[in-house]
């Protein structure tokens, strides 16, 4: 997935690079210099996010402690892909470490729905860089999981304890992914926490009781921060959105509901 990773660095080019990089120049300057990926060139610079270390045979890399954010570009890269998995961890996703500085991110999703279920496991995949992704069955639902070191990179948001007891806000750069691909970002989230059902309505006329049945899209999450991610996601798309309740967001208006099912559609 990233250089640093796919090919093997020398400790002289490693040390190369440091010097220009005391000496004042940015990542595309020393990439020009060295030929050395300017994606690498900036992990390297990250100095409080990694550590240089030496193989046995001379070899440098680096490993991530958790708070580095070269995984911005590799992100950015996979910018669609990573707005729906984003939008499943934050609905329905937890981060956990493990020993040695990996983490292991984890989605539960309904069993009724397999198609979702390929889905979030193709976005971890590709996001991940690798096919190891797991399938843990549980009472009512399956959890995909994936080990990794750069999890809480890439969400940053993950913290102790659930999400609604704690502030998220978004990087500049996962904002950046959000802006430019809202459909998957909502689709993320709606396949987590949403449903789409046909909502019966009875009014009392003077004609007399009337009873309609009109589809809608319903939103529920604990978190404030994540009902308002949900949506500031609506108003880019102008989607009309209603507050139903405290946890509830609801989507009714015809032509809004269409609109949203020309992406989104009843779960499968």
């Amino acid at each position: 997935m990233f250089d640093t990773f796919a090919t093997v660095r020398s400790s002289q080019e490693y040390e190369q690079a440091m010097e220009l990089v005391s000496r004042g120049l940015n990542d595309s300057e020393i990439a020009r210099a060295t030929g050395i990926p300017r994606a690498t060139v900036r992990e390297w610079r990250i100095g409080e996010g990694y550590r240089h270390r030496e193989g046995e045979a001379g070899r440098a890399g680096i490993d991530c402690d958790g708070s580095c954010s070269a995984v911005e570009q590799q992100a950015v890269g996979r910018a669609r892909t990573y707005a729906h998995l984003f939008g499943l961890y934050l609905g329905d996703g937890t981060i956990s470490d493990q020993r040695r500085g990996v983490t292991r991110l984890r989605v539960f999703l309904d069993e009724k729905y397999p198609r979702i279920i390929e889905g979030c496991v193709r976005s971890m995949s590709t996001i991940r860089g690798s096919d190891r992704i797991g399938l843990t069955t549980h009472p009512g639902c399956i959890e995909v999981g994936s080990s990794w070191k750069h999890w809480k990179c890439e969400f940053p948001q993950a913290g102790p304890g659930m999400k609604h007891t704690r502030h998220i806000a978004l990087e500049r750069w996962q904002q950046r992914i959000v802006d430019g691909h809202p459909e998957e970002f909502l689709r993320g989230l709606y396949e987590s926490d949403g449903s789409r059902h046909i909502n019966p309505i009875t009014r009392r006329l003077p004609t007399g009781i009337r009873h309609y049945r009109y589809s809608r899209y319903m939103f529920s999450n604990e978190s404030a921060d994540i009902q308002r991610l949900f949506k500031e996601t609506c108003d880019a798309l102008g989607v009309h959105w209603t507050q139903a309740s405290r946890k509830n967001i609801a989507v009714s208006r015809r032509e809004d509901v269409a609109f949203l099912d020309e992406f989104l559609g009843p779960k499968e």
